[in-house]
């Protein structure tokens, strides 16, 4: 018998084919992504009232992304324009976004065609510029009227920037030893719950899709990050979807409550725990008077969902939180 003897095991060797292969399809993966986000941020409307709102999001995104890569930035662009297109007949002022957009990604290139720093002080002064000038050219108001206008459009653009920006840095740290603050766990929640608002009126037989998803998305948070976790995403979604139609007190005591109740009861299982959603979510609507059979649809389904996660997917967000 020999000792020392090194026997070699079997070991796949990975081409370089197969690398490249690798990198093109998740090159793929991320436009696509790009490219939806940008759709589903831009979609999102804050009802002021019932003939205004403001849709700042998808310019916010796009001043937040800053690739290197002009593909992206124009994915990203297309991205925006296209959801901007698909809620035209609800926004008089789309045309000003569109153009805003336009005009922060000539920005963007010209600062990487240069090589000089993507300043965003300068961003949102493009963005206050062109809003002013688009009013006084197209709809001749007093110059009073339109500071005022463009004023109000920035101020709705620079916190939602700067709340996406730190949301996309977040995310780039999954994967890695790196542990999530609270802040930093709500922040990329806020973004998930906008894109899930950008779905708007989408329904099926009067099952709203972003209700849906949200509810999946309330019971994944609050399984995984517990009761003040859960609260805070489902107050989160209460506000962003109830600010687009309307219903801010009912969802966010919705949703928030529902959230609170399942992180409570997390210890004791995914079905226990969402049994305990599902209870707070139709005494809520009762008491309201607001329960529908479209609306037990969407949490049925919603929990459903949530119950058949995979285990591994769980525990893989268990290990980033």
């Amino acid at each position: 018998m020999q000792y020392g003897v090194d026997i070699s095991t079997y070991k796949r060797i990975e081409t370089k084919k197969d690398k490249n292969e690798h990198g093109i399809q998740w090159e793929a993966i991320k436009y696509i992504s790009i490219f939806i986000i940008g759709i589903l941020l831009s979609r999102v409307v804050l009802t002021i009232s019932r003939d205004i709102g403001l849709a700042p999001f998808g310019i916010a995104y796009l001043i937040s992304l800053k690739k290197n890569d002009i593909k992206k930035d124009i994915i990203c662009f297309l991205g925006i324009i296209t959801g901007y297109a698909t809620i035209w007949s609800s926004l008089d002022t789309i045309m000003v976004y569109i153009l805003v957009s336009l005009s922060v990604l000539v920005y963007n290139q010209v600062c990487k065609k240069l090589e000089i720093k993507n300043n965003d002080l300068i961003s949102f002064v493009i963005i206050f510029l062109v809003t002013f000038l688009f009013n006084i050219a197209i709809y001749s108001k007093p110059i009073g009227v339109n500071i005022i206008i463009s004023t109000v459009m920035l101020i709705s653009i620079m916190p939602v920037k700067y709340i996406i920006g730190y949301s996309f840095n977040s995310i780039k740290e999954i994967d890695t030893n790196y542990f999530f603050e609270s802040e930093e766990i709500i922040s990329v929640g806020i973004l998930i719950c906008l894109i899930i608002a950008g779905f708007g009126d989408i329904s099926i037989f009067g099952v709203y899709l972003r209700s849906l998803i949200g509810i999946t998305v309330i019971a994944l948070f609050s399984y995984v990050g517990g009761s003040g976790i859960g609260a805070a995403i489902g107050i989160a979604m209460g506000f962003i979807i109830g600010i687009t139609n309307g219903s801010i007190e009912n969802l966010v005591t919705l949703y928030g409550l529902c959230g609170l109740m399942l992180g409570v009861f997390k210890d004791m299982g995914r079905i226990f725990s969402s049994l305990a959603y599902l209870i707070v979510y139709f005494i809520i609507n009762v008491y309201a008077s607001t329960l529908s059979f479209p609306g037990g649809i969407e949490v049925l389904v919603g929990l459903g969902i949530f119950l058949l996660i995979q285990k591994d997917i769980i525990g893989f967000i268990e290990k980033e939180f």
